[in-house]
């Protein structure tokens, strides 16, 4: 039986702390990971260019991962 894996959003993916959950976390979550204004490029990780302080921005990232 596939079980599907938790989802897990991490805000700042490109930063030190951010970086080092996804890679700690990524082989128990399905990680998407957002950045502001340093791309990530993150080995097994989804991540996308995303502004938290705009509500827009949330909904359609929510949506977007299905978190």
């Amino acid at each position: 039986m596939i079980r599907n894996k938790n989802k897990m959003l991490i805000t700042g993916v490109s930063g030190l702390l951010g970086s080092n959950l996804a890679y700690y976390f990524k082989d128990k979550y399905d990680i998407l990971g957002l950045y502001n204004s340093h791309p990530a490029l993150l080995y097994c990780i989804l991540s996308r260019k995303c502004d938290i302080t705009e509500s827009d921005n949330q909904k359609r990232t929510i949506t977007l991962k299905g978190l």
